[in-house]
């Protein structure tokens, strides 16, 4: 896959890396110079030019870390987007870096749609570097206020279970499913259909994206592309102890109606079989869980049993 840009500016923010397209930044300069004036969509003042002057916008309120009242960015960015000229605080900015193809790796479209300012991430040496699309993250656009907050919230918690194993019916049952466990939640059982899951690996190092919210721990560089990984524990409201033990794997699944992957933490029991013979219809009435992303909820003689429905924990 090909890059979106042939040079990079690279800048650094509270130790997160972030880049530009090269042919959008005119100038970097010094924050001393800039006029103080906060507003509540995160711009931080006003920068002079000529007659007239340009506002400076703080990339942290973007990616949900604003910085503290009353600071002055070391260095500002010029930028150059089809809306017009405007400024960007940073930390520091490093260098300008020839991109070569193989290393850009775009983000899936289930994020692009909700962290729209950022395409794609950049792997340079041992250290990824987020790629923020400016045309898109222009403060009048509406994009730079509305990505605060929990990447995932945006779906709507409303909805009807979708069953996948009727109580009574000539639909019949999946011959077999997948089951796991979410790590410290020994009373939930969940399932998928085996056709779904593509492998359980050990739990590695992730890629963080600022922003995402904390149901969504980073982003699993798997076979060239990213994955999202989603906290299912985090996602429910349900009771956790924070970080991981050693124990939990990584399941990388996809959803029944689409090719839209998706990794989720997992323990380290998981296995193959048929649904238990006694089985009722649960219901979520003691759990935060939102119907539209569960496909069912049923009492079975291991515990309560979720079957998620990963198609609709994407929308």
């Amino acid at each position: 896959m090909g890059t979106p840009f042939a040079q990079l500016v690279q800048c650094s923010l509270r130790g997160e890396r972030y880049g530009f397209d090269a042919s959008l930044v005119t100038r970097v300069s010094t924050g001393d110079r800039m006029q103080p004036d906060p507003s509540p969509i995160g711009r931080l003042g006003w920068y002079p030019e000529g007659d007239s002057r340009l506002p400076v916008y703080d990339l942290g309120a973007l990616v949900g870390s604003p910085a503290p009242a009353g600071t002055q960015p070391a260095q500002v960015l010029r930028l150059e987007s089809p809306q017009g000229a405007w400024m960007i605080g940073a930390d520091t900015v490093t260098r300008v870096t020839k991109i070569a193809a193989e290393s850009y790796f775009a983000l899936p479209d289930s994020l692009t749609r909700r962290l729209r300012a950022f395409s794609g991430l950049v792997r340079l040496e041992q250290e990824w570097c987020l790629y923020v699309n400016a045309a898109r993250f222009h403060p009048e656009t509406g994009v730079f206020a509305a990505q605060t907050g929990a990447l995932w919230r945006t779906a709507p918690r409303t909805g009807s279970l979708k069953s996948i194993v009727p109580p009574a019916g000539p639909v019949p049952a999946p011959d077999r499913l997948f089951f796991f466990s979410l790590p410290d939640c020994p009373n939930l059982v969940c399932a998928l259909l085996p056709m779904q899951v593509i492998q359980v690996l050990p739990f590695p190092a992730l890629v963080a994206l600022p922003g995402a919210g904390a149901d969504m721990p980073g982003l699993l560089p798997w076979r060239d592309q990213l994955v999202p990984v989603l906290d299912l524990r985090k996602r429910w409201d349900l009771p956790l102890t924070p970080g991981f033990s050693e124990n939990v794997k990584l399941l990388v699944a996809q959803g029944s109606h689409s090719t839209t992957m998706l990794a989720l933490p997992v323990d380290g029991r998981v296995s193959v079989g048929r649904l238990p013979q006694q089985t009722t219809v649960g219901s979520l009435a003691d759990f935060s869980l939102s119907p539209a992303e569960i496909r069912g909820v049923f009492e079975t003689d291991l515990g309560r049993l979720v079957v998620p429905d990963l198609d609709e924990l994407f929308r």
